[in-house]
């Protein structure tokens, strides 16, 4: 019987199981359309000049997070990973190359 993965987040993933395999399933529109958005309001900021000092990178669904951790072994909810320099500009060349349509700025 398929779940969500959060009760109160419609936009968390699916859970489906049955006795030999899992699948979990997210509709990432919403995080694409919100990554839209923030492009094309940091451009109007910018030409504006209206500076902020902090910068958000991407966002990144729950899914695409799971995604990159069996990819490539980089676990960013790891409360240590912020403090992993390495980790961090390996996670930005693959949000670039692969996730770009995440990207925020």
């Amino acid at each position: 019987m398929p779940f969500k993965s959060q009760d109160n987040n419609p936009n968390s993933f699916t859970v489906k199981t049955d006795a030999t395999h899992f699948e979990l399933e997210q509709d990432i529109t919403p995080y694409k359309e919100y990554a839209a958005q923030s492009r094309q309001a940091h451009w109007d900021n910018r030409m504006s000049q209206n500076k902020t000092h902090w910068k958000p990178f991407a966002t990144i669904p729950d899914i695409v997070a799971i995604e990159i951790l069996t990819k490539y072994g980089l676990n960013i909810h790891d409360p240590e990973f912020g403090h992993d320099t390495a980790g961090k500009k390996k996670l930005v060349g693959i949000i670039k190359s692969d996730y770009a349509y995440l990207l925020l700025t």
